[in-house]
């Protein structure tokens, strides 16, 4: 897997978190970046073992939703 090379600067995101109770573990809390689109769309990008929000594939998937005007939520 090659990592993005892309470097351009990255859409605008701001601070997404929220939390659910499930009946084994209790309350699970997810936290992430969301990029707010212009379309009534939303792309989910969830990472992999080891990787963040920041990772390369996080980020070119970012800019991929962004370019048709899709919202974005990484976690």
């Amino acid at each position: 897997f090659e990592r993005s090379r892309d470097r351009s600067e990255l859409p605008p995101t701001e601070p997404f978190e929220t939390s659910f109770e499930t009946p084994d573990v209790g309350e699970v809390r997810l936290t992430g970046r969301l990029h707010r689109g212009s379309l009534r769309r939303l792309v989910l990008f969830v990472h992999g073992l080891g990787g963040n929000s920041d990772s390369g594939y996080m980020r070119a998937g970012l800019r991929a939703a962004a370019r048709i005007g899709a919202s974005a939520l990484l976690l």
